[in-house]
């Protein structure tokens, strides 16, 4: 995966940059899709919820969040999520270090 999304942003001069697809984001994303497969390897429903979760969750931005597939609670990797569940969502400031 990670050698297409590299390939991609290399011959599409607009994906990258700053804000767009970095080397980072494409780590994580690699990352987090074979941890989506490995923990879901018997609910292919469950392994196409948690990739589309790391997508979404991945481009969502203040004006347009995209939680809808991240995993709802407290419990949460996603801290959307958490503060949705703990009805802090008019305080929540998104992490901006990626």
């Amino acid at each position: 995966m990670s050698t297409r999304l590299r390939n991609a942003k290399k011959n599409n001069k607009g994906l990258g940059g700053q804000g767009k697809l970095t080397d980072k984001v494409i780590g994580e994303l690699s990352k987090y899709y074979g941890n989506a497969i490995r923990n879901n390897k018997n609910n292919t429903e469950a392994m196409k919820n948690a990739i589309l979760a790391t997508l979404y969750h991945k481009c969502s931005t203040d004006a347009y969040p995209q939680h809808q597939f991240c995993p709802e609670g407290t419990d949460s990797w996603c801290s959307w999520q958490k503060a949705k569940s703990d009805k802090k969502l008019n305080d929540y400031k998104p992490r901006t270090d990626t």
